[in-house]
């Protein structure tokens, strides 16, 4: 009897009402986006503008299309199977459904780590509003939701979409690695880090270059920032991680040679001119109106930079805007701002990472603000508010989308 008690026990707490209403909110959702991005990929009634409709003409009109990119692979393959979009449609909807669980696993991972304990529902609506922590929409002062703001996800761009997943779920793996890596580097987490950390460099390079600068800084602080005993020790573990990335690194060196061949006619390549950003509207509300939230987070929990994980995301933002900042392309590719995903994805991750912390304060009474409710109450406050800011105009945003409207408006 008492066995059969710790059965139904042990199956309660691995099945829970709201993991239900979890996978019924995220079949919905992921319904709704398979709708938009069908009509994204067919241009339905001659509205939904996207880059999903590029890579299916170029291969509905049989052009040539190398699998040097993830999204070429894969649709391919896909069209192939009925030469509909229907599969593409469902492919991406299912990126959309696994970025929002692998917030969670983030989520999740942190606290834990923290030795934190929060509600299971929370951690999953976490992950659901973590989607949309975008840009503040205040109509007084700008006219746009996606041009010219600091956009943190871009709904018409496939390839940001993998490149967000498997991001995070690399930077998952390599933090597992990387934290107590003192003690033990698993090589499970090495192999994990090395696939999940390409896969997301053949989906769009740009988080994997944030992430190459993060690993050489952080790498730095972690050899000379600490006591000269064990130097050699540490170096050897810190390399045998940051080898993880080569695989990442090959690929880009290749996809580089077919992106800008020698002998190409147009002189396109790669330029160092920080001053580009000088043409871009509305720059400081740009950045105030997109990083809100996570500025009161961080400027409040400051010292959780001292944190091995906490600053790691942190660098990846920072150098995320780092290579939008110096890096710009020539030639045909002038002006498509390729190097502003890097930064695109490390917005996403600060937001993602804020988000956490806000809810360690929340849940961690003796975290912040000990034994004062007033100051308590109105950081709380403010947080709240910030996050119907952020959520409100980015969910608006999203509905636009559903209808047609532009995404660059």
């Amino acid at each position: 009897m008492a066995t059969d008690i710790q059965n139904r026990q042990g199956i309660k707490s691995l099945f829970r009402w709201t993991d239900a209403v979890y996978i019924c909110l995220l079949a919905i959702f992921s319904y709704g986006c398979m709708k938009l991005f069908y009509r994204m990929t067919i241009a339905y009634q001659g509205k939904y503008p996207s880059d999903m409709k590029y890579y299916v003409n170029i291969i509905k009109d049989g052009e040539a299309i190398h699998d040097a990119r993830l999204l070429g692979f894969v649709f391919r393959r896909l069209w192939d199977l009925h030469h509909t979009t229907v599969e593409i449609s469902c492919y991406l909807a299912l990126v959309i459904a696994g970025i929002i669980v692998a917030n969670f696993i983030f989520i999740r991972f942190f606290l834990k780590e923290d030795g934190v304990a929060a509600p299971r529902w929370t951690l999953q609506m976490a992950s659901m509003a973590a989607l949309f922590m975008g840009p503040i929409y205040v109509p007084i002062i700008h006219e746009w939701f996606y041009k010219n703001s600091f956009q943190t996800f871009a709904w018409h761009s496939p390839t940001q979409h993998s490149m967000i997943l498997f991001a995070l779920i690399g930077t998952i793996c390599f933090l597992k690695m990387f934290i107590n890596y003192e003690e033990k580097v698993h090589l499970g987490w090495w192999l994990a880090s090395a696939v999940t950390i390409s896969l997301s460099a053949y989906a769009k390079p740009g988080f994997f270059i944030s992430l190459g600068m993060t690993v050489v800084a952080v790498f730095l602080i972690e050899l000379f920032g600490h006591r000269r005993e064990g130097m050699g020790r540490r170096f050897g573990k810190l390399f045998f991680m940051g080898c993880a990335l080569i695989p990442g690194a090959v690929y880009l060196a290749i996809l580089q040679r077919l992106e800008f061949p020698e002998n190409g006619q147009d002189g396109g390549g790669i330029a160092i001119n920080p001053l580009h950003i000088l043409e871009r509207e509305h720059l400081f509300i740009g950045f105030l109106c997109s990083l809100t939230f996570a500025i009161v987070v961080f400027a409040i929990n400051h010292k959780k930079l001292r944190d091995r994980k906490y600053l790691f995301m942190f660098m990846i933002f920072i150098m995320g805007v780092l290579q939008w900042v110096l890096f710009t392309e020539t030639g045909s590719r002038s002006g498509h701002g390729n190097f502003g995903w890097g930064r695109q994805c490390g917005d996403y991750m600060i937001m993602l990472t804020s988000l956490t912390i806000a809810l360690e304060n929340f849940f961690d009474k003796h975290s912040l603000f000990k034994g004062d409710k007033t100051r308590r109450g109105i950081y709380f406050a403010v947080l709240a508010i910030l996050v119907l800011m952020h959520v409100g105009s980015q969910f608006f945003y999203f509905c636009g989308l559903l209808q047609g409207q532009p995404y660059g408006r």
